[in-house]
């Protein structure tokens, strides 16, 4: 999985192109739509380079089995109770696999083993 700076980076770093290559063209006259399709482009990369590393920061139920140390079955079960309680993570249909991202780790951690006791 790659890194936020690493990200970050190659966006600055297709800022730094689009700079240039602007630059290279002189400091002349520019058209409206020769910037807008510029800035357009520097915008679409920057938006698809963002859902590519939301996408594969997204966390599986199988990494919640290996990082709480739980069952297969206990981590779709804890996935499935999450999603209800808190509209956390979603399920793409026909898998078995849930998808959460990564700041939802905190509410997927399994609760104490054991039944729950109502009070009477």
């Amino acid at each position: 999985m790659e890194s936020i700076t690493e990200y970050r980076h190659r966006i600055n770093e297709q800022v730094q192109d689009t700079a240039n290559e602007l630059l290279s063209n002189g400091v002349g006259e520019l058209s409206r739509e020769t910037l807008i399709a510029i800035l357009k482009r520097v915008a679409d990369y920057g938006f698809t380079e963002g859902l590519n590393y939301r996408i594969s920061s997204l966390i599986t139920t199988d990494q919640l089995e290996n990082l709480f140390s739980i069952s297969s079955r206990r981590a779709r079960a804890i996935a499935k109770s999450r999603h209800e309680s808190y509209g956390i993570g979603f399920k793409i249909p026909g898998a078995k696999q849930w998808f959460f991202l990564p700041e939802d780790v905190k509410l997927l951690a399994p609760e104490k083993p054991g039944r729950r006791w109502e009070k009477k």
